[in-house]
């Protein structure tokens, strides 16, 4: 594989790394853009986005992954926007770079969790992009998502002796003065821009009518809003016979894919939609 660094983007502010496959096995279909989560630069958690390049480019499939701006080695921006256009815009840099210097006509987008809400915003923005992938992306509690998080996350806490006596302590404590305690204790905040429902219900809408294909791929360490394969059928019970949208549920890994095994995982399962959603390319 080659691996080459490349600048683009207003005054070359933009850094990235392209991987390619040797000439002769470049199968020709799109390329994936990888867009990193929050202040993460292109190498993605444990080194992740490095790994699936690698893969990818063991498949025949080029990709970019690059720092957005101000992250990593990127300049910050000089565009007086917010975050999302500005983010936006730096990700059709990467396909105006793309386009004008390797050829390229068709992307996929691809991220996690910050990463991926980029990826579904950067898919409806752009009809060059032809499909994206989203690492605990999209997704909404339902009444089911409920019901499981009570039984797995409160009752075995409050069958718990251990979890009562420090109640109980708690309860006593400073002379005897009563204190208020949360038991099931808030919702946490994800700290992040996800689309809300009825954003992503017209955007999932607008992506299958062009075509683009989807995978939504979740982990256990998005159980604050995602606990059961399916949910997000249920979020949007009309993707049921939607066949562009794809879901993969991995309870046993967390958010960032520390395990090795767990990210074997993934790029197995993103490497096998790839070549199952543009056959005559993989």
């Amino acid at each position: 594989m080659i691996e080459s660094v490349c600048q683009f983007g207003a005054a070359d502010s933009l850094v990235g790394i392209l991987t390619q496959p040797e000439e002769e096995k470049r199968n020709g279909g799109p390329v994936v853009v990888l867009l990193s989560a929050g202040l993460l630069h292109r190498v993605g958690p444990f080194r992740l986005y490095i790994s699936l390049a690698r893969e990818l480019a063991r498949c025949g499939v080029s990709s970019l992954r690059f720092d957005l701006s101000g992250i990593g080695d990127s300049g910050p921006s000089k565009v007086a926007a917010a975050i999302e256009e500005r983010t936006l815009a730096d990700i059709a840099a990467a396909y105006n770079y793309l386009q004008d210097n390797h050829g390229v006509a068709q992307f996929v987008v691809g991220g996690l969790c910050s990463g991926a809400d980029d990826a579904f915003r950067a898919a409806l923005a752009d009809q060059r992009v032809v499909g994206s992938f989203q690492l605990d992306g999209l997704g909404y509690r339902t009444k089911r998502y409920y019901r499981g998080h009570v039984l797995k996350h409160y009752l075995p806490r409050l069958a718990s002796s251990d979890k009562w006596k420090r109640l109980a302590a708690k309860i006593g404590e400073k002379n005897g003065e009563q204190q208020a305690v949360s038991i099931a204790g808030g919702e946490e905040d994800l700290h992040r821009l996800m689309p809300s429902q009825a954003e992503a219900k017209s955007g999932l809408a607008v992506m299958a009518e062009r075509g683009q294909q989807s995978l939504l791929i979740y982990t256990g360490g998005a159980s604050s809003y995602y606990n059961y394969p399916g949910q997000i059928y249920d979020n949007f019970p009309e993707l049921r016979a939607c066949s562009t949208v794809n879901e993969c549920f991995m309870p046993k890994s967390d958010h960032t894919f520390m395990l090795k095994g767990d990210r074997e995982k993934v790029l197995a399962v993103l490497s096998e939609w790839y070549a199952s959603c543009w056959p005559a390319a993989a």
